[in-house]
């Protein structure tokens, strides 16, 4: 049997980070038999094609998690939030999802994606210190 080496490597290529996703994504997929898995990849770019903002999550097992939901400083508060967090909401439903989950720190979006009927379940407090970190979800109909 060979040895592992650990490393810790901030730097590593995509491919190295995919290998591990999917190695998880595998795992999750052989002990619940549910091969349902799909990413949501949202875009909203300028003229020349530069994101100026977009929402990425995952859909499996009946829900969708948002890992990331961002908008350029200079279109905010214009609605494009609210539309990334709708097509999201819509393709969830099409597929079914009885639910989105996602995590935001109190100096992000609370008060945003309470408007759009998400809440609070669960939060860690000072993290990072001076601020809250809360875990959020919405039930979809």
């Amino acid at each position: 049997m060979s040895e592992l080496i650990l490393s810790s490597d901030p730097g590593a290529p995509d491919e190295d980070k995919r290998i591990i996703r999917d190695g998880l994504r595998q795992y999750n997929i052989a002990m619940t038999g549910n091969p349902d898995f799909r990413s949501i990849t949202l875009f909203l770019r300028d003229a020349e094609g530069i994101p100026q903002g977009g929402l990425l999550g995952d859909m499996w097992g009946g829900r969708v998690y948002i890992n990331t939901l961002w908008v350029s400083d200079r279109y905010r508060g214009q609605g494009y939030g609210s539309q990334l967090l709708e097509v999201a909401e819509a393709e969830a439903r099409a597929a079914g999802c009885r639910g989105i989950d996602l995590g935001t720190f109190s100096f992000q979006g609370r008060p945003f994606y309470e408007k759009h009927g998400f809440e609070v379940f669960a939060q860690i407090d000072e993290f990072p210190p001076g601020h809250t970190f809360y875990y959020m979800r919405k039930a979809l109909d």
